[in-house]
Parts: structure tokens; sequence; C-alpha cells
């Protein structure tokens, strides 16, 4: 099967799998929640339990295609993506809700670094576009879900909602049947259990001891602290000045949007000039951007700064999966990405609750200030520490 054909495959699942996740959330999460008869503290325990998974599974589910192949994995992720929506249907109570929650997260929690690990393995000569491509795909589903579970909620209900995210899995699941065997690395090597489980220990101990790597996932993880914070502190700002209705939602949704838009572009550019100019690039700029947010009141004048922070968040998020995949070994793509997607999801689940003090003690002024604070010393701390690492092309595609 053809590069080209194997990669649109991909970016199929994911789009479908994607638009399942994120619709069984948003925005139907907190209004099934309510309807359920939860407060507001059980709903932010429901919203959190998906993004532990993640923080639990992301490391070793790319180190185990590492061993046992991409497609597998793949397949297991898919699995829980069609079978948890159905799941919603039977729920009563609040904390069953949560349950249902914490097993979807594991869809997503294994799904995102080993499908990376396949592309940065398939497409070395340009993987920062194929990457970002592909991610561009996931934020298609992600962009269309909230007009679509609306729609749904207004002329359906909760458990139609529920239906179509099934419906849209199971479609990613079909695809996925058409995804080629992988060979993994290890798979000619390793011939009984033990010795896999040693080669997913070294490979493990390999990335967490790789410097750039953790610095990357860090840098990383302080993007999407200040990303996750953002998305619900922009809206509560913008609401408190006057702000309402569509004018929130195209708030929140021109950064997806453009982040959709420009990520292949950026992927590229970083094949061309480098990763690290880049990811310094859009720290800085998303310095400046957040920063700015506290300073206006205007619906225009936020959308546009809305519109740049977009384009900051692609700059910087384009380039660090592929920097990651750059400077790790090649038999350890899947290790290494599950270590950036543990450490980023640490990142984003920790914005908002720590964010949400320093808004609650101090204001939105001082919220936009640390926001735009902590992406400036990653930028820094990016640009003192990681040193331009030595691009392979020892593969065609």
């Amino acid at each position: 099967m053809k590069p080209r054909v194997i990669f649109v495959i991909l970016c199929t699942v994911g789009l479908f799998a994607i638009l399942s996740s994120t619709m069984s959330k948003n925005p139907i999460l907190p209004l099934f929640a309510t309807h359920l008869g939860a407060n507001e503290p059980e709903i932010g325990v429901i919203a959190a339990a998906s993004t532990i998974p993640g923080i639990l599974l992301s490391i070793p589910a790319g180190a185990l295609s590492d061993v046992y192949g991409r497609r597998r994995i793949i397949w297991c992720s898919l699995l829980i993506f069609s079978s948890a929506p159905l799941l919603y249907l039977s729920v009563t109570t609040p904390w069953q809700l949560a349950v249902v929650r914490f097993y979807h997260g594991f869809a997503t929690a294994i799904f995102g670094p080993v499908v990376m690990a396949m592309i940065a393995e398939r497409y070395p000569r340009h993987r920062g576009e194929r990457m970002s491509l592909f991610s561009s795909a996931t934020l298609a589903g992600r962009s269309a879900a909230p007009f679509t579970g609306g729609i749904l909620l207004t002329i359906a209900s909760f458990q139609a909602v529920y239906l179509v995210c099934a419906m849209s899995a199971g479609l990613a699941l079909l695809v996925a049947l058409f995804i080629p065997k992988d060979v993994p690395p290890y798979q000619v090597e390793l011939n009984t259990k033990a010795q896999s489980q040693i080669r997913t220990i070294q490979g493990l101990r390999e990335v967490v001891g790789n410097f750039q790597i953790m610095v990357t996932s860090s840098m990383e993880a302080a993007q999407f602290f200040v990303y996750g914070a953002v998305e619900v502190f922009l809206i509560l700002y913008a609401n408190s000045i006057g702000l309402e209705g569509l004018q929130l939602g195209i708030i929140a949704g021109i950064p997806i949007v453009v982040a959709g838009i420009t990520k292949p572009i950026m992927g590229h550019l970083s094949d061309r000039i480098g990763r690290k100019p880049l990811i310094v690039a859009g720290f800085v700029l998303g310095a400046v951007v957040v920063v700015m947010f506290q300073a206006f009141t205007s619906f225009r004048v936020l959308s546009l700064i809305s519109l740049i922070f977009g384009l900051a968040f692609a700059t910087v998020t384009s380039s660090t999966s592929a920097f990651v995949a750059d400077v790790c070994k090649e038999d350890s793509f899947g290790a290494a990405l599950g270590v950036l997607s543990t450490i980023m999801d640490i990142g984003q689940a920790a914005g908002p609750p720590i964010i949400g003090v320093v808004a609650w003690k101090y204001g939105y002024g001082a919220t936009f200030t640390v926001l735009g604070g902590v992406l400036f010393v990653a930028g820094l701390i990016f640009l003192i520490t990681i040193k331009k690492p030595r691009r392979r092309t020892d593969k065609a595609e």
C-alpha cells in the first residue's frame, strides 16, 4: 500500500475517533452531569476523570507499541472509543458518569502517542509536516464536535448524542481495519514475553534518561498548562465584560480552528528551518498575546488576539513531537512520544485548578500575566538548554 494512502487512512481514523470522544464531553458533559444532579465540585471531578488515564497509560502504551506493533495497540484504543459511548446510555448517577469518563479516557491515552509513533516511523523525511497534518485532521474532528453535539441536543436528546458518538467511533474502527500490518522494531529479536518486557523497560529508561526529550516534554507541558487555563478563564473573562452566547463560542473556537489550519504549515516549516527556532518563537509570541487579553474588552480585538494565540500554540506544538522523534532512538519512538503525551497531560490537567486560585485571589489581570510569564520562561529555558539535533532521514518513504 502506498505511503500516502496509509497516511490518509490514519488521518481518517483520527478524525472520527477524536470527533467521537470530543462530542461526548463538549458541550454535553456538564449538561448531562447537571441533569443527573451533580453539583459544581462533582462536575469538576467528572471532567477531570478522563485525563487521569493519559497520565497513567500514555508511556506504557507507547513503549508496548515499540515491541508488539502500532496497529495492534491502535485497535485496542478504538475498541474503547467504540464501546464507551454506549455505556453512557445506562448512566443514572454522577459517579457512574465519572467511572465511564475514566474508562473513556483510556482511548485517547493509548491512541495519541501510538499513532504519532507510527507516523514518525513511516515518514522520517517529512516527519514534522505529516505529524502536523494528522494533528489537523484530529483538530477538524475536535472543532466539529461541539457544533454537532449542540445541534443534536437541540433537536433530539442526550442519548442521541452518545449514539452518534458510538457511530463515529465505530466508523474509525472500520477504517482502521485497512491499516497495513507493521513490523515492530524488536519483533525479530524478541522471542519471549520476558525479553519483550525487558526491551520495554530499556526503552523507557533510554527516553527518561534523555535530557533533551525530558526538557522538551516539560516545555510542551507548560504550553498545555497555559492552553488549558486559557480555555477556561478567557471565557470567564469575556463573560465578565459583557460578552455572551455566540461571541463566547467564537472566541473559544478560533484558536482550535487556527491551529488546525496552520499546524501543517508550521510543521513543514520546521522540517525546512529546524524545530528550535519555531518553538522559541511560538513561546515568545504566545507570551505577548496572552498578557494582552486583559487589556481589551472589544469582541473584535479579543477575537484577533485569540487568533494569534492559536497561531502561537500551533507554532510550538507542531514542532515539539517531531523534535522528540528527532532526538530519540528510532526503536523507542513509542516510548518517547508516550513520555511526551504523559507530561503534556499533567500540564493540561494542572492548568485550570492552579490558575483558578490565582484568578480567585488576584483577578483576571494577574491570571493572564502569570500565564504569559509561564510561556516566556518556557521559551527561555528551551532556548538556553536545548541543542539543535541531527536530523534523521535514514529511511525512504
